[in-house]
């Protein structure tokens, strides 16, 4: 069920008793744009996941959960074609399992509501102690990549795959970029995502959908131009095979290889790609695990995935 709290801003409920568990979650959507912007929001998310005014320490952020009976809560960034994401997740036992039910989604309503709207930030700037803290952590993020070579080489094959400079960057942005950032920056981009982000509240589980609608309200966003994202991004077919290699000092070779399927999200044979892919390499069933690594022994991991918002179909081998 699909219901407009105000213009942008959009409550989807899925009751369900399938789970012990009960999750929100809220997204904040706007149009991709460089590697500067992945990595300001990149650094955004993890300000936000970490630190409040009403709770200014990772410490205290873990306590507050752990009076909620161990409720998880952390952001993520996710590229979804065309669009960037940032999100809210909070996710907490269903009531009817406690002896004293205390109400854990409404609790959770405001706990989120005072991690996204009431960060930790002064004089139009984020606290430079924390900011300085999370930049730094990003950063040797970032820089670690490399010494996971499973990921460092999809990320290679997907820098060499796409033309755009946002599409085969990571979705976390660049070392570089990161490097540039100011607090205020950063603060600046909280205000441009809070006014002007398209919002998508979710809530699941075995839930009071009147208290979740009324709950969201309660974040008191203000309307924005609900515009037109075009998910799918569609890179152009190059007349020739890209390759590149690169050589390290290693005990295990990586081969990934990159494929354009031309089956944009919800087409008509975007159920038809997903098996496919299952059965070609997304499974421990798959023709890619069977053959390449169980019979002939040719690798220690082969395995294929599909991003049906690029129509990128990815093989990774060890």
């Amino acid at each position: 069920m699909q219901i407009s709290i105000t213009d942008g801003v959009d409550l989807i409920l899925i009751p369900t008793q399938q789970f012990k568990t009960n999750r929100i979650v809220v997204s904040f959507m706007t149009e991709l744009a460089d590697v500067r912007s992945l990595s300001i929001r990149t650094l955004l998310s993890n300000l936000l996941e970490t630190s409040s005014s009403d709770f200014p320490t990772q410490s205290k952020t873990a306590l507050e959960l752990s009076k909620m009976y161990g409720a998880g809560f952390g952001t993520t960034v996710n590229r979804h074609g065309n669009i960037h994401m940032i999100n809210f997740v909070f996710n907490c036992i269903d009531d009817k399992f406690l002896e004293n039910p205390v109400g854990l989604v409404d609790a959770g309503f405001t706990f989120l509501k005072k991690m996204i709207l009431n960060p930790l930030a002064e004089d139009g700037e984020f606290d430079q102690e924390t900011f300085l803290r999370q930049k730094q952590n990003l950063i040797a993020y970032v820089n670690s990549i490399r010494d996971n070579k499973q990921s460092y080489a999809s990320l290679k094959l997907q820098e060499g795959y796409f033309n755009e400079a946002a599409q085969k960057s990571p979705v976390f942005g660049s070392a570089e970029e990161l490097e540039k950032l100011t607090s205020k920056d950063v603060y600046d981009a909280y205000l441009e995502m809070i006014k002007n982000d398209r919002i998508q509240i979710l809530v699941s589980g075995d839930i009071d959908e009147k208290l979740a609608a009324e709950r969201s309200k309660d974040f008191n966003f203000a309307e924005r131009k609900p515009e037109y994202f075009d998910l799918n991004y569609a890179q152009p077919l190059k007349k020739t095979v890209s390759e590149n290699v690169e050589k390290q000092k290693l005990n295990q070779s990586k081969l990934d290889l990159g494929y354009r399927l031309d089956v944009p999200y919800r087409s008509k044979l975007h159920y038809a790609a997903l098996i496919f892919n299952g059965l070609f390499g997304g499974s421990p069933l798959s023709k890619l695990f069977v053959n390449v690594r169980e019979k002939e022994s040719l690798a220690y991991y082969a395995s294929s995935s599909f991003d049906p918002y690029r129509q990128f179909l990815m093989v990774q081998t060890g």
